[in-house]
């Protein structure tokens, strides 16, 4: 006769050991869920959705754990919406040519003809977190039934694709513009934001990086200019960054230095800029980049990269100078950071090294550190900082913006007895696969203009 092992010793039938692989599967999930929080980098689904305006365009909306966007192509190919989550606030103006994503050539009137014209419009890609939504529209070289064609940039075929991220706050844009003719065409991108920063147009305030510091333009409210030239051409870097006075909610706009022409703000209530004129011979065409990094609680700009934003804000305590640094991450999630900083005299060039500050982790929240130093300047002062990583470092440069004795500077663009340096723009020209030369059989002068001959 054989012995029975008891009940609960018995064999595990396959229902059993299905229900506890299961299990052990859901701890896991469970595990790395709980390490994603405590991490802080765990982030909810990207979504993605469509819908009819009133008229019945087409929108395309895609939501994150940072905001709520929606595109229009047929009105433009633009960003007709950005909320952000954080507050519920629109930072995309309600006027008709609000909102972000502006494409513009440069040569043709204000609106040209993209505006407001209908893109071609798909989602290209929605995996592993990553959104990515192309649009495109094929030039015609003028803006209206009327208008004459300016075969310069006519036949362009132009293509943006737009990357939204589920655990970034960054959004970035792609530009190709591509020949289609048989004639080589030469054209000068002119993009255009028109936001509305912490919920309105009015008290935006606008931060760009020059020679001379960081000059700065004001929307007054009542829609009134005050500060810096709408136009700057002495700018010493690819960024430009705005921000509401009130509740301090901004944006920080990214874009190409190397192709970068002017910096513009209408009246302070819009982000612009020109591009240099790119010859694109038949068959070839020309990428540019730029971002879009939302922000808050920083009350200036004195830096920007796709790796971080940072700002110092200068105050008296007492006998001391005290330098209050934000600091935030734009990409990625970024670790054991060290901050060097130095403060450089300017008429005596005297170099004064501070402490160093430490960030374990810099997230997409802002980081706040602080130094301070004896107020007994005599003359101009300058922060020269040094942001490293495991394998990187970046550098930027603060005016001292208080008073010293003898002199002070107001505000941040300092006197002329300094200036920052401006790093050499690298354009690359486009070759074409061919080169024709027409000529003129009946030609008899050919005058030459040379080095000399002017």
């Amino acid at each position: 006769m054989k012995n029975h092992p008891p009940e609960d010793q018995k064999t595990p039938s396959a229902t059993r050991k299905l229900v506890n692989r299961t299990m052990r599967a859901w701890r896991f999930i469970l595990l790395v869920m709980l390490c994603g929080l405590a991490d802080g980098r765990l982030m909810a689904a990207i979504t993605v959705s469509e819908t009819k305006s009133a008229q019945g365009q087409r929108w395309i909306c895609v939501e994150n754990d940072f905001y709520k966007l929606r595109f229009e192509p047929e009105n433009g190919g633009r960003l007709g919406s950005l909320v952000l989550k954080s507050s519920g606030t629109e930072q995309a103006s309600g006027e008709k040519h609000g909102g972000f994503f502006h494409d513009h050539f440069a040569g043709q009137d204000f609106p040209g003809e993209f505006m407001y014209a209908p893109y071609e419009a798909q989602v290209l890609t929605n995996v592993s977190g990553v959104v990515t939504l192309s649009m495109q529209r094929l030039a015609k070289g003028k803006t209206g039934d009327d208008a004459t064609v300016n075969r310069k940039i006519s036949d362009l075929l132009l293509v943006k694709k737009i990357s939204v991220y589920e655990n970034r706050p960054i959004l970035d844009v792609e530009i190709c513009i591509s020949n289609q003719s048989d004639q080589t065409k030469a054209v000068g991108l002119w993009i255009q934001q028109c936001p509305a920063l912490g919920g309105t147009p009015r008290l935006n305030k606008y931060y760009r990086p020059t020679v001379r510091g960081i000059d700065i333009i004001r929307n007054q409210e009542d829609g009134k200019r005050e500060g810096g030239e709408d136009f700057v051409r002495n700018f010493n870097a690819g960024w430009m960054a705005g921000r509401n006075e009130q509740n301090n909610e901004g944006m920080v706009f990214l874009m190409d230095y190397d192709y970068l022409r002017i910096l513009y703000n209408s009246d302070g209530q819009t982000a612009e800029w020109f591009m240099t004129d790119v010859p694109i011979p038949p068959g070839k065409s020309f990428t540019t980049q730029y971002s879009l990094v939302p922000v808050r609680d920083f009350p200036c700009f004195d830096y920007a990269s796709k790796r971080l934003v940072a700002g110092i804000q200068d105050s008296k305590d007492g006998d001391d100078i005290a330098f209050d640094y934000r600091m935030t991450a734009c990409s990625h999630i970024l670790d054991d950071i060290v901050v060097e900083t130095s403060l450089f005299l300017v008429r005596s060039q005297r170099i004064v090294k501070l402490a160093d500050l430490r960030i374990p982790k810099l997230d997409f929240s802002v980081w706040r550190g602080k130094l301070k130093t004896r107020a007994d300047f005599k003359e101009p002062v300058v922060l020269r900082v040094t942001v490293k990583g495991k394998d990187w470092s970046e550098n930027f440069e603060h005016y001292y913006g208080g008073e010293w004795e003898g002199g002070g500077i107001a505000g941040y663009v300092a006197n002329t007895e300094y200036a920052f340096a401006r790093p050499r723009q690298n354009v690359k020209m486009l070759e074409a696969d061919k080169f024709i030369i027409t000529r003129n059989q009946s030609l008899d002068v050919l005058l030459f203009f040379g080095l000399y001959t002017q």
